[in-house]
C-alpha cells in the first residue's frame, strides 16, 4: 500500500488529506501551531494523570517551527512587496531556522515598508519569539538531547510555564496571520497595480 500518493492517484472523496492546499509556509505553519495546540490539550488533559517533563519538548519544536514558518512568509511578503516598489535594502528569506535571525529581518523589512510603527507583533510575541529562539536557536535542543559533538543540547535545567507559553502563542498565531493577511492583500494589490500599468 502507498501511504504517501501523488494527488491523482488518490480519489478525492478519500479519508486521508492531499497535501497539494499545504504547500505555502502560511498553511504549513497553521498546521503545526494546530498540531502543538491538540498535543498539549491532549498532555495536559487529565489533571490527575502526571505526564513526563520531556513531553513538552514535541511540543515547543512544533511551536518553533510554526513561528519559523510564519516569519519567513512575513519576510517572502515584504521582500516580494519591496522588490515591486523598488525599495533596495529588503531582506530575502534565508534559509536557517534561527527565530533570533529570522526576527530581525522581519522588523527590517517593515521597517522599509513603513509598516513598522506599530509593528504587527505585541510585546509578548516577540518576547517569546526572541526567548524560544534563544532557548533552541535552530530547534536542535528541542529534538536533540546531544549535539554532534556529545554536549548536552540544554547544559542547565530550565522551569517552563506551559500555560503561559501556549497563552502567548495563541495571541502570536493571531498576530502573525493578522499581519500576512495584511501583506498578502498589498502584495496582490500592487502586482494588480503593476499588471494594469503594463
Amino acid at each position: 500500500m502507498d501511504y504517501l500518493a501523488k494527488a491523482p492517484r488518490l480519489p478525492r472523496d478519500a479519508d486521508y488529506p492531499t497535501l497539494g492546499p499545504f504547500a505555502s509556509n502560511v498553511a504549513r505553519g497553521e498546521a503545526y501551531y494546530l498540531a502543538a495546540k491538540k498535543l498539549w490539550e491532549t498532555i495536559n488533559g487529565s489533571r490527575d494523570t502526571p505526564y513526563p517533563d520531556s513531553l513538552v519538548f514535541p511540543v515547543l519544536f512544533l511551536l518553533h517551527h510554526f513561528l519559523e514558518l510564519e516569519l519567513k512568509e512575513v519576510i517572502r511578503a515584504t521582500f516580494s512587496i519591496g522588490t515591486m516598489i523598488g525599495k533596495e535594502q529588503m531582506k530575502p528569506v534565508t534559509y536557517t531556522h534561527d527565530l533570533t535571525q529570522l526576527l530581525p529581518d522581519v522588523d527590517s523589512n517593515l521597517e522599509s515598508l513603513g509598516m513598522n510603527n506599530p509593528g504587527p507583533l505585541g510585546d509578548n510575541s516577540r518576547d517569546m519569539i526572541l526567548d524560544l529562539g534563544k532557548f533552541s536557536s535552530k530547534g536542535e535542543a528541542l529534538r536533540y538531547a546531544y549535539d554532534t559533538k556529545g554536549r548536552p543540547t540544554l547544559p542547565t535545567y530550565y522551569v517552563i510555564n506551559m500555560r503561559a507559553v501556549m497563552d502567548v502563542m495563541a495571541e502570536t498565531w493571531i498576530e502573525l496571520g493578522g499581519a500576512i493577511g495584511l501583506l498578502r492583500d498589498r502584495e496582490d494589490a500592487e502586482a494588480d497595480m503593476r499588471s494594469q500599468c503594463g
